[in-house]
Formats: C-alpha cells, structure tokens, sequence
C-alpha cells in the first residue's frame, strides 16, 4: 500500500488533472461538424466542380476557336506579309529603274558633250 501512495497515486492524480472533463469533452462535441454539415459542404463543393467543369474548354471549343479567330488572324498577316513583299519587289523594281534612268541620262550627258 506504501508503494501505492508514493508512486502509483500521484502519477493517477496528474493523469486525471490532464484530464478532460465531461463538459470539455461536451464544449469539444458542440464545436464538432455535425455529419449533415459535413455532407452540405461535400455538396457545395460538388456543385462547384460541376460549374467548373461545364466551363472548362472542351477539344471541340479549341478547334471552334482556331478556326474562328487564329486562322482569320493568321491569313491576315500572311495576306499582309505578301503585300509587303509585293511592295518590295516594287521598290526593288523601281530602284533598278531609277539607276537605269542616271545610267542612260549620264550616257546622253556624255554623247552631248562629245557631239
């Protein structure tokens, strides 16, 4: 019995001290979500998904905007990329025209000069 008191009794009373008490574990049991609570919130989460995934691109949506607003985009700067190189070959052209003209306007400067 000496062994109880000085050993085993006041490790049991510590023990009980830390303890919850009936109304801790009730005040804990209150604060706790309820299976109702916890199966509304699995649906709203679920409605949520649902709304994302409806709003989620899909394959066909992709090619329907591909060919709906890159192709136009993407023909319209190759259609604009093939007037500048029109204008180019233009210029080129007209580069090529205007060194021919001096060429030409030289020789005659020079023909007038020796005539």
């Amino acid at each position: 019995m000496e062994f109880y008191r000085e050993f085993v009794k006041p490790d049991l009373d510590d023990i009980r001290a830390n303890m919850a008490t009936k109304s801790d574990l009730q005040a804990i049991r209150a604060e706790m979500a309820t299976k109702s609570d916890l199966q509304a919130v699995e649906r709203g989460v679920q409605a949520e998904l649902q709304a994302i995934r409806r709003e989620m691109v899909t394959w066909p949506v992709l090619i329907r905007f591909h060919e709906d607003v890159i192709r136009p985009a993407i023909d319209d700067v190759r259609s604009r990329l093939a007037d500048l190189a029109e204008l180019a070959k233009r210029h080129a052209l007209f580069a090529h025209i205007d060194r021919l003209d001096r060429v030409l306007m030289c020789r005659t400067e020079v023909e007038s000069r020796r005539g």
